[in-house]
């Protein structure tokens, strides 16, 4: 890949011959409908299974799971989320299927952008900056195709491209082999706690999670912004893999009110109103980085006399208990929801607090190697972004 970034040497890209084409010259917009109940097409994609930052789709529903009339996709055509852009996802279809009416299915003109550069294409800042810009809505700001398809951007000649998505597809790659190493670790830490839980054992009782809690309750309704400006608040985003990302918190302008929201070290934080995919998403604030507790999770205690919050925390991150919290969610336009009693009457299998200890020990050895892949991982792709930018 060295070699290909000299020969290219994008510290110093000529666009001295690159021309400037409207958005519909470079791609055009599949407007083809489809009705769930009435398609022998199977494969469904909402927003909420498109990663951000990422051209892969590695999630997928069911026609049986959605209502209302949406839009046919195929093999090499690109899924925009055009509702909320600045969550930046635009990712390849490798099948034939149907997606959600709040993305654009964009299909390349191979006369002017090469197919396999298009996606990362998508992915500059120079496009998502100005899809964002164009998008009109407070609550959900949506792109229109009108709008869009008179944006003009500058490409490179066709052959010059064949390099560029060489380059960014070797890239991908690499960031794809720590995805799955990643995605490997945390398969085994699920199949570990599964199996420590279910060996049979004296010392174990089956409690409410509602009855080892000492406090659930949701957090400062307050408008956030992204712009840093006021109090660090939690967001949905804020919680990956787990862990408390401070990188993607929300803020809001002080008030009194607010310091009843700050989070003490050992919360937990469990997503209760999103998407199904997101739906029981779950993290612990495990450092104090002054965050407090904002929209849309719930925020948990434990009763320390009972339960350790780290045993509680990866109890609820089990594949289990999600599966569980999927079941129960109720259904709401384009989102499910849990309540209070949803979240308290999920059953634990609580072991003695020597032994919690114990499983937290091993546990947290399988977040030490799933940190170490993040951690390579993040510079993968900051690098690949880097890249993306450097071109466009």
């Amino acid at each position: 890949m060295v070699d290909t970034i000299e020969k290219l040497n994008l510290s110093k890209l000529d666009k001295s011959n690159w021309k400037t084409y409207r958005f519909d010259q470079i791609a055009k917009s599949i407007s083809e409908r489809v009705d769930p109940t009435n398609t022998d097409l199977d494969i469904y994609v909402g927003l909420e299974h498109i990663d951000s930052d990422s051209v892969h789709i590695t999630r997928f529903g069911k026609r049986d799971d959605v209502t209302g009339t949406k839009l046919r996709c195929y093999p090499g055509d690109v899924i925009f989320g055009r509702r909320r852009a600045y969550q930046r996802k635009a990712a390849i279809v490798e099948f034939d299927g149907f997606c959600s009416a709040h993305s654009l299915v964009l299909r390349a003109n191979p006369k002017v952008i090469d197919p396999q550069l298009f996606p990362f294409f998508l992915h500059s800042d120079t496009f998502m900056n100005r899809a964002i810009d164009i998008s009109v809505g407070s609550l959900s700001p949506t792109i229109n195709w009108g709008t869009l398809k008179v944006q003009e951007f500058l490409l490179p000649p066709l052959g010059q491209q064949m390099q560029l998505a060489e380059l960014l597809w070797v890239s991908d790659n690499v960031v794809e082999k720590y995805t799955t190493l990643r995605n490997q670790i945390i398969t085994s830490s699920n199949q570990f706690f599964s199996r420590i839980l279910h060996a049979k054992s004296k010392n174990r009782v089956s409690i409410k999670l509602g009855e080892i809690l000492s406090y659930m309750g949701n957090g400062t309704s307050q408008t956030q912004n992204l712009n840093g400006l006021g109090m660090k608040v939690s967001r949905i985003e804020t919680i990956s893999y787990g862990i408390v990302d401070e990188n993607k918190v929300g803020f809001v302008m002080p008030v009194k009110s607010i310091e009843k929201y700050k989070l003490d070290v050992g919360d937990i934080l469990f997503s209760h109103i999103n998407s199904i995919a997101h739906i029981g998403k779950v993290a612990i604030y495990d450092k104090d980085i002054g965050l407090y507790h904002g929209m849309n999770l719930m925020r948990l205690k434990a009763d320390e006399r009972k339960v350790l919050p780290k045993f509680i925390f990866y109890y609820l991150k089990s594949s289990h208990s999600k599966k569980y919290y999927e079941k129960r969610a109720k259904p709401a336009v384009n989102q499910a929801s849990l309540d209070q009693s949803d979240i308290g009457s999920l059953k634990v299998i609580l072991p003695s607090i020597d032994e919690q200890k114990d499983i937290i020990e091993i546990m947290e050895s399988f977040d030490i190697s799933a940190s170490q892949c993040n951690y390579t991982l993040g510079n993968q792709s900051r690098l690949q972004k880097s890249l993306i930018n450097q071109i466009f």
